[in-house]
Order: C-alpha cells, then sequence, then structure tokens
C-alpha cells in the first residue's frame, strides 16, 4: 500500500472509475508529497490515517465494538497492529466475554483467542510512556 501512486487515469481505473471528486479528496487526505516531487506518496504515516478512518467506521457500523482477529484477517494485517490502532483511537481491547461466547455459540478454547476492541465513552487514549533522566 504504501509507496508513488500512479498516474490519475490509472488510478481512477484501478478504483473502479470512482468519481474525481472523491478520489482527489482521498489523495489529498492520505498522500504527501516528497521533497522536490510532485507525485503523492502514501507514506506509513498516512497509511495509519487511513487505517485508523477505517476502524473508526467499522467501530461506527458494528455498534462500537470490533473483533480484532476478523479486521485482520480482513485487512491482512498483524493482529497486533490492528489492536494498536483500535488503542490508538481510544478502545479497549478485551477477549470475549463469557455472555459473548455463549451468544455467539463458541467453546472456550475458540474464545481464547478471539479479542475485541470496544470503544466506551470516555474513550481511554494510551498514555505516553515517560522515560526517566539519562543514565551517566
Amino acid at each position: 500500500m504504501k509507496g508513488a501512486l500512479g498516474n490519475p487515469s490509472s488510478l481512477s481505473e484501478k478504483m473502479n472509475h470512482m468519481p474525481t471528486v472523491i478520489l482527489n479528496g482521498l489523495i489529498e487526505r492520505f498522500t504527501e508529497k516528497a521533497k522536490g516531487s510532485i507525485k503523492p506518496v502514501i507514506t506509513p504515516a498516512m497509511d495509519n490515517k487511513l487505517l485508523a478512518y477505517q476502524f473508526a467506521i467499522r467501530l461506527a457500523v458494528e455498534n462500537w465494538a470490533a473483533d480484532i482477529e476478523a479486521t485482520a484477517s480482513d485487512l491482512q494485517l498483524a493482529s497486533h497492529r490492528v489492536a494498536d490502532i483500535y488503542k490508538s483511537l481510544g478502545c479497549t481491547v478485551d477477549n470475549v466475554s463469557i455472555s459473548d461466547r455463549e451468544r455467539l455459540g463458541m467453546k472456550a478454547g475458540e474464545a481464547r483467542n478471539m479479542r475485541k476492541a470496544i470503544l466506551q465513552a470516555p474513550p481511554v487514549f494510551p498514555r505516553e510512556r515517560k522515560r526517566g533522566p539519562a543514565q551517566r
């Protein structure tokens, strides 16, 4: 996903002839221009921003709770990266509760590997780690 984007006509073709207004808005929001270049580039920071927008939409659609493993497999990403992005949105990441496990008809072994990201009000954002003084 990262890297330089092709010419606008091939990009429009890849996006199933999306209207240019929408395509230009996506390029403007989720790409940067490298120094001395006019081509938009998807940087790792912009890639994370795009994923955060997608996850926020997914949370809204799925009643403010999302399955991390399902999201990771859908997007072919590592589950720890997906969990980190959900945490940056203010979600708490927990294992599936017993009532959810029973509602889904899962066995205890299956549910052990399944984690959910839940957005509660007020959101709890991860804190920066404080480093101690330099050791000399």
